[in-house]
């Protein structure tokens, strides 16, 4: 058996948090995950059409740099999907912070097996400009989704062929998965692994990044990661594909006590379930008050009335 010893990186927890007014969530090594990130997928930029990487990687440029040197971000998230990693990178760069100040968050697509994922994983240290470090590493790395895309559909946007883009490759390429972000790991390549969804082949992630807002959330989901130390973030905090609970009257009353705006509450609603976020925007106006959450705090009434908004998550306000 293949013995390592894990490689330490720089303690770099304390400064990154210390230094912000967003508070962070444990993960395990010491490692402080900040609540409050920045995601860079092309649905953010509403201008974008889907298969237009292009459109989709200025945006983010522009929005990452603006996030980490105008408004106090520190958490970003990309992803192989999204194919933003360079531009975080350059943007990174361009906003001054030293590498340590900031938290990255990036996928590798699915269960691919152990070299591939190690690849991956070495792919995106090289597009976030990353080997320019002394120690070049990840903070945290997430298998993006429990199955594979099948080959003849990487790319592909649409097209019946390509209706059902994916498949499970089976438990063993699970396992040689989950191993490779293990291996990582002890390398010191990655301070943090994790998954967008729980499942059999990872015995403990760090994080399970889970869609999460209002009109979606699963309590046992939740109550079963709490059990075991794992965090949980969402990466649709504010608004699923069938309701915007920015729209929702309850929600707009509880804005209106407080004079913050709806998407705060619904944000506000998450941090208080010890639940992170990754928001999504360009607009600096909506950064900042994407990380004004902490002036205010929702009641236990209140926090009951936006979570039993679940069961109306058929309806659509305008």
């Amino acid at each position: 058996m293949l013995r390592l010893c894990w490689l330490m990186l720089p303690a770099i927890a304390a400064k990154l948090c210390s230094n912000s007014s967003i508070p962070c969530v444990q993960l395990p090594h010491g490692v402080q995950m900040p609540m409050v990130a920045l995601g860079s997928w092309r649905g953010s930029y509403k201008d974008c059409a889907d298969n237009n990487y292009s459109c989709a990687q200025e945006h983010a440029r522009q929005a990452v740099q603006s996030w980490l040197q105008s408004v106090g971000g520190t958490h970003v998230d990309t992803a192989n999907d999204y194919r933003t990693q360079v531009q975080v990178g350059e943007a990174l760069k361009a906003s001054g912070l030293a590498r340590e100040e900031a938290f990255v968050t990036t996928k590798c697509p699915g269960a691919i097996g152990f070299n591939a994922t190690l690849q991956c994983i070495e792919d995106n240290i090289q597009m976030l400009g990353f080997y320019s470090e002394e120690k070049p590493y990840i903070d945290l790395v997430l298998v993006h989704f429990p199955f594979a895309i099948k080959p003849e559909c990487n790319g592909v946007t649409g097209g019946s062929e390509c209706e059902a883009p994916y498949y499970d490759p089976g438990s063993e390429v699970h396992r040689e998965t989950w191993a490779a972000m293990e291996f990582a790991l002890r390398m010191g390549r990655v301070r943090a692994v994790g998954l967008m969804e729980i499942s059999d082949f990872a015995e403990k992630p760090a994080v399970n990044q889970v869609e999460w807002h209002p009109y979606h959330h699963d309590d046992q989901l939740k109550a079963f990661c709490d059990a075991h130390g794992i965090a949980v973030e969402a990466w649709s905090p504010l608004s699923g594909q069938n309701a915007s609970a920015l729209s929702d009257p309850t929600v707009k009353e509880v804005a209106a006590k407080y004079n913050v705006s709806t998407a705060q509450v619904v944000l506000r609603w998450s941090l208080q379930q010890n639940v992170s976020v990754v928001v999504g925007t360009e607009k600096v106006d909506h950064m900042k008050t994407d990380l004004e959450l902490f002036s205010f705090q929702l009641t236990a009434s209140e926090m009951q009335s936006i979570s039993k908004l679940r069961s109306l998550s058929g309806q659509i306000f305008v």
